[in-house]
């Protein structure tokens, strides 16, 4: 059972099974596998939602990953760099042995950023550009079972793919998407890189005392609520120098987490807020970290948070 735990977290995410450039991301989304006499040959029982069972002669590979959407959802495609959510079956393709497998009940659904800095490159080829709601085979290639130093992931020996049969159950968008609106006077000025990569440029005049929101573009999804799970892009910086003291765009992976576990401020800027949205939040010491500070941030600092708003759940 451990060795088995092992694999599925290696394939899953490198660090452990954990958690296209704008709107028009889904229309220029470019997938990575395609399929390929590997990934036809595997007969797959059992339809979306319910769990599957794999039937292949061993040993199976490929050169390169192979998908095989078997059938097809019509929900957001997964875009790169946005996030996930997916019930999979792992089986060994040299041996046939099924390595594990998730609940299908929603209770093991785990965010995974679909990126290679942060999933290995085969999950990320099996899921990129598929609809949610899809279900998906594919056989993972040795060459695309590599951890960022080009070494086996636990479990597997260099020469062994895995063949997957997946539910893809969530995706997010990877930035806002939003329509553009205008920002009060007053406030920090946010420009954009071509990457949708925030930088904040704080006004020469005193923080506000008060918590200012604003609402820099309007997205038309999901509403956030108090008891939301949000997946966001943020960057955060001290208004009395301009520092960036945090950033999910740095580490090239969304932040999910339940909207209560943020500051004070930030889940008064972000409920009733749209998914797409792309929010400026002013936040006062009261509403942060107080007179104490964290980490880096001083004591009494006013914060500023641009944050996309990628997903919410429920």
């Amino acid at each position: 059972m451990r060795r088995t735990i092992g694999i599925i977290a290696g394939v899953a995410l490198i660090a452990g099974l954990t958690a296209c450039s704008s709107g028009s991301a889904a229309d220029q989304c470019t997938s990575l596998a395609s399929e390929g006499s590997a990934v036809q040959s595997v007969k797959v029982t059992g339809e979306f939602g319910e769990k599957p069972t794999a039937d292949f002669t061993a040993p199976l590979s490929a050169e390169s990953t192979e998908r095989m959407i078997l059938s097809k959802g019509d929900g957001n495609l997964a875009v790169p760099n946005g996030t996930i959510q997916a019930d999979f079956t792992f089986y060994n393709g040299t041996t046939g042995e099924q390595l594990g497998q998730t609940a299908y009940d929603g209770s093991t659904l785990n965010p995974l950023p679909l990126n290679d800095d942060n999933m290995i490159h085969g999950m990320v080829a099996a899921f990129q550009c598929a609809p949610v709601g899809s279900q998906i085979v594919a056989v993972m290639a040795p060459n695309d079972l590599l951890d960022p130093s080009g070494n086996p992931i636990a479990g597997l020996d260099g020469k062994t793919s895995i063949v997957i049969v997946a539910d893809l159950v969530s995706a997010s968008i990877s930035r806002a998407n939003g329509k553009d609106q205008t920002a009060p006077d007053g406030l920090p000025k946010v420009v954009l890189d071509p990457n949708g990569v925030p930088g904040i440029t704080i006004p020469s005049t005193d923080a506000p005392k008060d918590l200012k929101v604003a609402v820099l573009k309007k997205g038309d999804g999901a509403v956030v609520t108090a008891d939301s799970t949000v997946t966001v892009h943020y960057t955060g910086v001290t208004w009395i120098d301009g520092k960036v003291f945090d950033s999910s765009w740095a580490k090239n992976t969304p932040l999910t987490l339940q909207l209560s576990n943020f500051v004070p401020g930030f889940q008064q800027a972000l409920e009733g807020q749209t998914v797409g949205s792309q929010i400026l939040a002013v936040i006062p010491p009261d509403l942060a970290y107080g007179e104490n500070g964290q980490g880096t941030i001083p004591g009494g600092a006013t914060l500023v948070f641009v944050v996309d708003i990628l997903a919410t759940t429920p």
